[in-house]
């Protein structure tokens, strides 16, 4: 029989060893492998503006653009739920890059490194003044040396901030600053 200190180091080796055997990318859950960012957004009572979202990915893993690659697989999505005064319109992605699939098979669209999402705001001519927050969830599945994750969600906020309109400036369609 091993004695307890012993049993405890090679049971801690063995864990070790068998994390150690674990392909790099399967190390990381879904929700690990990316940061997504939200710029505080001023836009005037009746005026619109763009909220932009940095998605930053770790090297080496992208997520599925739309169309995704088989209907097993899902392109990313983004929606941020308006609140009251403030209308949150479709998120606009870019482009995505198009790579072959590791199995040399068909090219897949896919996002990498870092992307902006943009999405378009806008307030009521009556909304009050202040600060604000808009919820939002981005849904994707990443993709991984020829491995696709599961579906993954990440939620979000975008800092927003109403100010009174200038009397006399035609707010409708106004710049809106972002720090």
């Amino acid at each position: 029989m091993i004695a307890r200190p012993a049993r405890f180091l090679l049971i801690v080796a063995l864990v070790a060893l068998v994390h150690a055997a674990v392909p790099v990318g399967a190390q990381l859950e879904p929700g690990r492998m990316l940061v997504i960012k939200a710029a505080a957004v001023t836009l005037p009572a009746g005026g619109s503006a763009e909220a932009i979202m940095t998605i930053t990915l770790l090297p080496d893993y992208e997520i599925l653009a739309s169309p995704p690659p088989t209907q097993w697989a899902t392109g990313a999505s983004l929606a941020v739920v308006s609140s009251g005064d403030v209308v949150a319109k479709t998120a606009v992605f870019p482009a995505p890059q198009m790579v072959r699939d590791e199995d040399g098979g068909k090219e897949i669209p896919v996002w990498t490194s870092t992307i902006e999402v943009r999405v378009p705001l806008e307030a009521a001519a009556k909304a009050a003044p202040g600060d604000k927050s808009l919820s939002g969830r981005l849904r994707y599945q990443a993709h991984f040396k020829g491995e696709y994750y599961r579906v993954a969600t990440r939620d979000f906020e975008i800092p927003v901030k109403v100010v009174k309109a200038k009397k006399g400036s035609g707010t409708a369609g106004a710049p809106a600053t972002r720090p």
